[in-house]
């Protein structure tokens, strides 16, 4: 298919990642899989800024394929790594195999949040892994807890944080918003995320280190909802530590995004401020720049029923679509794989 073997990856970066096996290590047929099948077509990368697709190496898929792992990927390019069997966690870069030991998996939370096959967590990174400081944050999309540990710890931690936010919605309501939660970047140790009318501020600043983090809730502004659209997803990302609201807007009952509006997030003036353009930097649920051989002022993001590649231009408010991988299933939805801070 045109692939050639991971070698030097500064400059491949932005990532596609394709595996047909990553929820819940079996193959369609039920039987598990094995680093050997996922060097198939199952399990294979697609640079974005070269346009071509990139044989994992064995190294890679020993991670990635082996059937004992479930993984997250993180907007900081990282994977969590859980080897359900021994319940030892740890982080991967898969552009330049580095791996960071976690503390091990005791109380077999983690272990729960991997048995199933539906997007029911996410994985975000404070700040770069190898600062001792750094915050591993899983956060469960199903119920009002997380769990953490510092990159320089000993364990993982669970908190609940219902009792935190003061409001009348479900549980299933509130942590399925908490799935906005942001990495605001720096060495503050802050997420954010949009819950109903109010800005979350989660702090692990340094004087939490050895306590609970605390959960801060602020007024927003009613959305300014963009006019001549029925309907609206929204993606929060952060770009050059400011914090991002992508809102993909859907004509009435179909899918297909006609538009995509930014604003910022102004957490302190309570505001929605619109972002016109991106400059030189490109938004791929991430922040990326023009260095990675990516055109500027442009949204890039999948779908999650396909596994097409869309580019949005600011400027022109339209949309294209690639087929990154021509010789896979269409339902074989992709992840994006940052170049890791």
């Amino acid at each position: 298919m045109g692939s050639k073997a991971i070698e030097s990856v500064s400059n491949l970066a932005p990532l596609l990642l394709f595996n047909r096996h990553h929820d819940n290590g079996t193959s369609p047929s039920g039987k598990a899989n094995d680093a050997d099948e996922a060097t198939s077509s199952s399990l294979f990368l697609y640079s974005i800024p070269k346009g071509q697709p990139l044989t994992c190496t064995s190294a890679v898929a020993a991670v990635l394929g082996d059937a004992h792992h479930r993984y997250w990927v993180t907007p900081q390019g990282w994977l969590l790594v859980l080897n359900r069997g021994s319940r030892n966690t740890f982080l991967f870069n898969p552009l330049t195999l580095q791996m960071i030991n976690l503390p091990r998996d005791d109380n077999g939370s983690l272990l729960h949040l991997s048995s199933t096959e539906e997007i029911s967590s996410k994985c975000l990174l404070s700040q770069t892994p190898t600062d001792p400081a750094c915050v591993v944050l899983l956060v469960d999309l199903t119920d009002t807890v997380f769990h953490y540990c510092y990159t320089s710890g000993t364990q993982w931690v669970e908190h609940v944080y219902r009792t935190q936010i003061q409001t009348d919605r479900s549980n299933s309501e509130v942590a399925g918003l908490m799935g906005s939660l942001t990495a605001i970047g720096g060495n503050n140790n802050r997420f954010h995320a949009y819950l109903f009318d109010d800005s979350v501020t989660l702090d692990f600043s340094p004087d939490h280190h050895h306590h609970h983090p605390t959960l801060t809730l602020a007024p927003l502004d009613i959305f300014p909802w963009p006019p001549g659209h029925g309907t609206l997803d929204h993606v929060f990302v952060e770009l050059r530590g400011e914090w991002l609201c992508l809102s993909f807007c859907h004509p009435l009952f179909t899918q297909k995004v006609a538009k995509v509006v930014v604003h910022r997030v102004d957490v302190e003036k309570g505001a929605w401020v619109k972002v016109d353009a991106l400059g030189d930097d490109a938004v791929i649920f991430a922040s990326v720049a023009r260095r990675l051989g990516l055109e500027g002022n442009r949204v890039y993001f999948v779908a999650s029923d396909d596994k097409a590649l869309y580019l949005h231009d600011m400027e022109r408010g339209s949309t294209v679509m690639h087929d990154p991988a021509p010789h896979v299933e269409d339902d074989l939805v992709p992840e994006f794989l940052m170049a890791p801070i």
